[in-house]
């Protein structure tokens, strides 16, 4: 087996567990490698309406089986398989795609750079901005969303 830098083999795991979410008809929101001696693979799944146990379960069987075939990680590691949650910031379009109807507190940079929060719904989302609370915000300008529980 042929020894991957971090960013090939997370697009390499990316690539392995894309289908994997797909099949059980969840989306793949993050993946991410932490090398050493006690590696950590983790994957990030949302569904609309909420991610159950048994979802992030069969997800981890099958994603563990196909990423054993593919043999990219050396020795031993520990896989984690969860939800967002809550309290995961918002920080980039397809974060805020997720939420869209949702409440949120978005802190954004203004003209002069000063950092500043607004609140409101998440409107609207497009490729260049993101629309909270009837206000458009440039992705240049955004610097992270939370939602407001």
């Amino acid at each position: 087996m042929p020894k991957l830098g971090n960013e090939a083999l997370v697009q390499k795991l990316h690539d392995i567990a894309g289908p994997v979410a797909d099949f059980y008809g969840v989306e793949l929101v993050e993946v991410t490698y932490h090398p050493g001696k006690h590696q950590t693979v983790r994957l990030v799944i949302f569904r609309k309406g909420g991610v159950s146990v048994d979802d992030c379960a069969a997800v981890s069987r099958r994603f563990a089986a196909d990423l054993e075939i593919a043999d990219v990680i050396p020795g031993r590691y520990t896989l984690e398989v969860s939800s967002p949650g809550l309290d995961r910031p918002l920080r980039n379009p397809a974060d805020f795609r997720r939420r869209i109807g949702e409440e949120v507190s978005l802190r954004y940079s203004d003209g002069d750079g000063k950092k500043r929060t607004a609140k409101g719904t998440i409107d609207s989302v497009t490729d260049d901005a993101v629309t909270v609370g009837g206000t458009v915000f440039e992705w240049d300008k955004v610097v992270e969303g939370k939602l407001i529980i």
